[in-house]
């Protein structure tokens, strides 16, 4: 199983740069691999996705590596569930309206000491 290393990318550049860079490269299967050279370059495809400053900071921090980004679709979906299970949400409800599974759903409540009441 590969490493999906989407957030600690939306940690280093923040969520709507890493959104966007996953988006603009072709999955393999349901992945996403990119390499990142060891110092940024100007006329780089990362740059024109998301600019020099964050390229640098990728470089930086992953330089010379190739990693693997998720769907990004999926992360924005987990973090609306996530939200979505803080306002204590019909947990059936959240599954639909997310479009994630409820057995994933019933996981992250489960995970959440507040949450874990209101499964039982």
């Amino acid at each position: 199983m590969t490493t999906n290393n989407l957030d600690e990318v939306c940690g280093l550049i923040g969520v709507e740069a890493a959104t966007n860079l996953a988006r603009r490269i072709k999955p393999v299967g349901r992945i996403r691999f990119l390499y990142i050279p060891a110092k940024p370059k100007h006329s780089s495809f990362i740059t024109e996705c998301i600019g020099y400053d964050a390229m640098g900071k990728l470089c930086d921090h992953f330089g010379g590596t190739q990693i693997t980004l998720g769907c990004p679709e999926r992360r924005l979906a987990l973090e609306k569930a996530r939200e979505l299970l803080k306002t204590g949400a019909n947990l059936p409800r959240i599954a639909r309206e997310v479009g994630i599974s409820r057995a994933t759903i019933y996981r992250m409540a489960a995970r959440r000491p507040e949450q874990a009441s209101a499964i039982a």
